[in-house]
This record gives structure tokens, C-alpha cells and sequence, in this order.
């Protein structure tokens, strides 16, 4: 053949094989979801607004229901699984079958808070007529503590461990060191600030010997046990609180286990196709609280005790058993119901939003305990905003 017809050849080739997957791949999606009775995605462009969020959340979206997609990147997470043992973006393959979310173990490795690196692509605030860093959690919290003590309310930070603070030994590489996690540098700030906190690192730690491991094994929480470990020390210190002690009722409520199998969020952000072939959901024995009548626990908007939380808050206490989260547990141990504002993953600064549009929730507070995952001192959601109370 000669030179010039190959070269034709092979531009239309490349035109054709470009053109397919241009043209035949968002086509073959159209019509599969026309036939499946869903409204094409390619037409609902033209009726979204020609915005930067816009746009990139329709293109998002656009990647989400590819089928092509969808198939190549199954096939793609087995092989990684199969051949390295890599559990995907966001997990990381322990021993004993054991799981780890991504960013509580990089939480552990990366720059403290005293380290300049922390603060990196950031710049300083003027609060109150001074440079402050609004990266640093230690500033958000410090204004928080201003603002309850002008009000006679006192705080209790409470920052809770990620499972590799505890299970070191469990993650496949390198052991981390205890007395290196940052938590407890921020812990000691806290102290040195005049503002009480509450130390779940060494608690825990401590009771691993029990017959119970204090986290699950595919998740990113705590187990029964654990929220035991934690409930029992938050409470001790409540108690010494006379405000706190003196609407104590010990016969208020009552236990009643619960067994629940829990399927590890991990594990299912693995998105591997086998998941669940893989690994099995994790029975475990809650306590549920119930008051004299059986009926299971209930906040009270007028209690002495405010509780901020994320999802160490909401796991046993709004999902399966219900009633059996932290929050009951304290309020079985101090004798009297907490109100409480819970946001899954916005502990550092959505819980406070929240809280500014629920007055009536601090109104009759005499302490308000502050909780959040570690992982959130470095990568809270929104940050560490300065966040004024109702």
C-alpha cells in the first residue's frame, strides 16, 4: 500500500476511535438510562446553571453513573486487592482482618500543631486586635471557653481517639508511638489555657486488656466497650461538678443489653464488589438506657449538661440498638438527661453552626462538653471558625 493511503488510514482511524469515545460513550449511557426510565444526565446540562459548583457537580455526577466506569473501576479495586492487598483510597488493610480509615492514620504521622508546617497555604486572622491562626483549633476553642465562662457555663473538651491511636500494633506498618500523638499536645495546650479537657488517649490504651476491643474492626468507631471506657471517665469528672451532682437521680434509669451487628463503614468505602464476601458484620453487646417505665432515653432541651458531638456520638444512640450511644450512657451514669447537638464529621465547627440557630439548648446549660474525632484538629470540616454562641 502506499505511504499516503497508510497515513490516511491511520488518521481515520484515530478520528473514528476518537469520535467513539466521544460520542458513542455518552450516547450508550443515554440510552441505557432512557431505557431504565431515568431522564438522560447529557440532557439535564442544559438546565443547569453555568456556575463553577454547578457545573463541576454535574461533571461529578456524570463520573458517578458511567456504567463503563463503574465496571473498569470495580475490576480495577479487586486486582489492586487481589494482588497488593490495597483496600482503596480512603481504607488501609490491618492485621487480623482489621481495617483502618486513611486520614486517622495520617493524622498520626503528619505535622503537630507547634510545627510551622501545620499551618501551611494559611494566613493569620486579627482576633481581638491580635494575629491569630485560625488553622489551629486552639484558638476557636479558647474563644468558645470565653464565651460560655462570661455566662457562667463551663466547658470540657473532650478530643477522641482515632482506632490507630489505640490499635497501633494492628496497623501493618510502622507502630506509633503513644506519647507522640498529637491529640495530647493538644490536651496539654488546653491545660496550660486554663480550659478543662479530658484525656480518652491513656484511658483507652489502658483498657485494652479487657475481654472487649474499644473499637471495631472494619469501622472508623468505637465499640460498646469503648463508648464503657469513655462514659465512665467524662462522667467521674462531671460529677465533680456540684451543679452536675446536684440533679444527680441514680434510679433513674436502667440498662438493658442489646446485641446489634454492625457492618463497618470502612469496609464499605473499600467499594470493592465483593465486599461483603469479604467481610462479615461484627456482632457486638450494646446497653441500651431505658427510665422506669422502659422507655428508651430521651434528651431534655432544659439539661444542666450540653453535649457537641459527630458520629462517635450518633453510633448507638440514633442508629441500631438506639439509646445505647455515649450520650445515654452518660446520662445513666450522671443520673439525669443531656440535650445535645450531634453533627456526623462536623464537630470542629458545624456542631457550633447548629448550636447558633438552638438558644434554647444552652439556655439552662451549666456545662457543655465539646467532643470530636482527632482527625478533625488537623481536618475538621469547615475548619475552625470563630463561631459566635446564641
Amino acid at each position: 500500500m502506499h505511504p499516503t493511503s497508510d497515513k490516511r488510514v491511520l488518521e481515520w482511524t484515530a478520528i473514528a476511535s476518537l469520535l467513539l469515545v466521544l460520542v458513542g460513550i455518552p450516547l450508550s449511557q443515554a440510552i441505557r438510562e432512557a431505557a431504565s426510565g431515568k431522564v438522560p444526565h447529557i440532557f439535564l446540562l442544559f438546565s443547569t446553571a453555568p456556575t463553577k459548583q454547578a457545573l463541576h457537580a454535574w461533571d461529578q455526577e456524570s463520573s458517578d453513573r458511567l456504567a463503563i466506569a463503574m465496571t473498569i473501576r470495580s475490576r480495577v479495586l479487586e486486582a489492586q486487592f487481589d494482588l497488593f492487598g490495597d483496600a482503596g483510597a480512603k481504607a488501609i488493610r490491618g492485621k487480623d482482618r482489621w481495617l483502618f480509615y486513611r486520614p486517622d492514620v495520617e493524622y498520626l504521622f503528619e505535622p503537630n500543631l507547634d510545627d510551622e508546617r501545620f499551618y501551611l497555604g494559611t494566613f493569620d486572622t486579627i482576633v481581638s486586635g491580635a494575629p491569630e491562626n485560625l488553622r489551629d483549633p486552639l484558638v476557636a476553642i479558647r474563644d468558645v471557653h470565653r464565651q460560655l465562662a462570661s455566662r457562667g457555663i463551663r466547658l470540657l473538651v473532650v478530643p477522641i481517639p482515632g482506632k490507630p491511636s489505640i490499635y497501633p500494633e494492628k496497623l501493618s506498618g510502622p507502630e506509633v508511638s503513644i506519647e507522640h500523638n498529637p491529640t495530647l499536645l493538644l490536651i496539654d495546650s488546653l491545660r496550660e489555657s486554663g480550659i478543662e479537657a479530658v484525656d480518652l488517649v491513656h484511658a483507652l490504651r489502658r483498657s485494652k486488656s479487657g475481654p472487649s476491643d474499644l473499637y471495631l474492626h472494619r469501622d472508623t468507631h468505637w465499640s460498646p466497650a469503648g463508648v464503657d471506657v469513655a462514659a465512665a471517665l467524662i462522667s467521674k469528672r462531671l460529677l465533680e461538678f456540684p451543679e452536675v451532682l446536684a440533679g444527680r437521680n441514680p434510679s433513674r434509669y436502667r440498662i438493658r443489653d442489646t446485641a446489634v451487628d454492625r457492618w463497618g463503614d470502612i469496609a464499605e468505602m473499600t467499594a470493592l464488589p465483593d465486599r461483603h464476601s469479604i467481610w462479615t458484620s461484627e456482632r457486638v453487646l450494646a446497653h441500651r438506657v431505658v427510665d422506669s417505665s422502659g422507655s428508651p432515653y430521651r434528651d431534655s432541651a432544659g439539661a444542666k449538661v450540653l453535649w457537641l458531638g459527630d458520629s462517635f456520638s450518633r453510633i448507638y444512640q440514633t442508629d441500631a440498638p438506639g439509646s445505647a450511644g455515649i450520650i445515654a450512657q452518660i446520662a445513666d451514669r450522671i443520673g439525669q438527661p443531656l440535650a445535645s447537638v450531634v453533627n456526623d464529621g462536623g464537630a470542629s465547627t458545624v456542631v457550633r453552626l447548629k448550636l447558633s440557630r438552638k438558644p434554647e439548648v444552652l439556655a439552662h446549660a451549666k456545662v457543655v462538653v465539646w467532643t470530636f474525632v482527632e482527625r478533625d484538629i488537623r481536618s475538621g470540616e469547615m475548619g475552625w471558625k470563630l463561631v459566635p454562641l446564641p
